[in-house]
């Protein structure tokens, strides 16, 4: 029940509902119904349509807050639990149907906001001081269930697929969106790394979610990681020859599209980086390139006829690799090997084009160089150190033993010495690289993890290369 604060009007209210009134006496497709606080109905448009919708409107400040702020006040209305109507999208499309309502102010025109997830095909929506408003069935955006932010469909409750919960009631239905964007940096909050900090490139050099414009520690993310099984004394040597088997992979897919995007840099080749050099980012789409696209494969296939011969299939299920057998193993370490390749030259060549300044392309070539040469060599290291302990079949810490931890400050070392030292020369040589061929006039129009720095470059990498590592040695080991 609406309080009694509610149903009482304003002189100015009174005055708002009569504009508002009159603004809509223009309804000419449908037919709208509008319940007053005083009990009262306003009703517009064609008597005789079957397109019918109703606004219960429990508070005069509707009327104000229409005439003042236009869609926006629509919004904030709903919000404020002003007025209610049984079907939101109905009455939208009503709206636009009606040109000179539209005209008149209540809505913008309909679109989408691209990616958001937020707002219907054909849908009003406006942008009015950094936010966007608008509204969205929550059946149109799909969630596989049991996610927490799924809700069941009502209309086919037996679906494996549900409605995406925006509003976080627990129910299907159509909701308001309003997305702000506090920093004005031109990204909405809900998808800005940094919503209080202007940051329009949304930079994320360590990738752990947060941009470096307010990441404390931008070119680091901590993490430890998986612990690596330790193989059955049956398996080390299959176990041994996988790990060496996707090292090789990774050290030819890498420099295959290296070389691919150098051509690039230096005008030999032209086109979209990632298309030519790299392929889709997910899946089994190969480079555009024929000569990338060739070496990757051809290095696919020597992975899997090296692992062959030391592992029959029941040896490699006796494992915990990504594969349970030979075809299986084999499409999961390239989907890594890929993912890993594509992440390290997305982060090192970006979507490069064609490099003019001499300064800047050795630079650029530099880059990659180093990252090529430290991700290499770090995984040589800490594989080598499995394949040890696997072989002497020690046991203990695998992950201490032989990978460390990363920290903000950087890889924390793993406890064996000899993995350590090697994981600190390749460091160590990558940043000799850089700053060699990386003055900060020749990297700063690269923007490799915002480094400003051949010493913050080297960091990134540093970090960025332990990661992926880690991630080849989980799928591997």
């Amino acid at each position: 029940m609406a309080s009694e604060a509610a149903t009482l009007r304003t002189p100015l209210q009174a005055v708002a509902a009569l504009v508002v009134r009159h603004w809509l006496s223009g309804w000419r497709v449908g037919r709208l119904t509008l319940d007053l606080p005083d009990g009262s109905r306003w009703t517009f448009g064609d008597a005789d349509s079957d397109r019918r919708v109703g606004l219960a409107v429990s508070d005069w400040r509707f009327f104000s807050r229409l005439l003042a702020r236009s869609d926006i006040g629509l919004g904030e209305s709903y919000m404020a639990g002003e007025w209610q109507c049984e079907d939101l999208v109905g009455l939208f499309r009503l709206i636009i149907a009606n040109e000179s309502i539209r005209r008149g102010g209540l809505v913008s025109s309909a679109g989408r906001i691209a990616g958001s997830k937020a707002c219907d095909p054909g849908l009003p929506y406006r942008v009015d001081d950094g936010a966007v408003y608008c509204t969205t069935d929550e059946c149109d955006q799909e969630c596989a269930l049991p996610a927490t932010d799924c809700v069941t469909n009502p209309d086919d409750l037996s679906s494996p697929v549900g409605c995406t919960g925006l509003n976080l009631d627990g129910q299907a239905g159509t909701v308001l969106q309003i997305f702000a964007d506090t920093d004005g940096d031109g990204v909405f909050d809900k998808f800005d790394d940094c919503p209080h900090v202007p940051n329009p490139d949304q930079l994320d050099s360590d990738h752990d979610g947060l941009g470096d414009a307010c990441d404390p520690s931008a070119m680091c993310a901590s993490f430890t990681p998986n612990e690596p099984a330790q193989a059955p004394v049956a398996a080390a040597a299959c176990q041994k020859a996988i790990g060496s088997a996707a090292r090789t992979l990774l050290k030819t897919q890498l420099a295959a599209e290296e070389k691919c995007l150098e051509r690039i840099a230096g005008g030999k080749l032209s086109g979209d980086a990632t298309a030519l050099c790299r392929g889709l980012p997910t899946g089994p789409g190969a480079p555009g390139d024929a000569a990338t696209a060739a070496k990757i494969a051809k290095a696919v296939t020597k992975f899997q006829t090296t692992v062959a011969p030391k592992c029959p299939d029941p040896v490699i299920g006796q494992l915990q690799a990504c594969g349970a057998n030979g075809s299986a193993l084999t499409t999961c370490v390239a989907a890594r090997v890929k993912d890993v390749t594509s992440r390290l030259t997305s982060l090192v060549y970006g979507n490069v084009t064609t490099i003019s300044d001499p300064a800047v392309l050795a630079c650029q070539k530099a880059l990659g160089k180093a990252a090529a040469t430290e991700i290499t060599k770090v995984a040589t290291a800490i594989g080598g150190c499995l394949d040890k302990t696997n072989a002497k079949q020690s046991g203990g810490d695998l992950q201490a033993t032989c990978l460390g931890a990363c920290a903000a400050v950087g890889p924390t070392a793993a406890t064996d010495v000899v993995t350590s030292k090697a994981i600190e020369k390749a460091a160590a040589k990558a940043s000799s690289m850089l700053q060699a061929t990386c003055p900060t006039n020749a990297l700063a129009p690269l923007r490799m993890c915002g480094a400003s720095s051949a010493t913050d470059a080297a960091d990134c990498l540093r970090c960025f290369g332990f990661g992926q590592v880690s991630n080849l040695i989980d799928d591997t080991y």
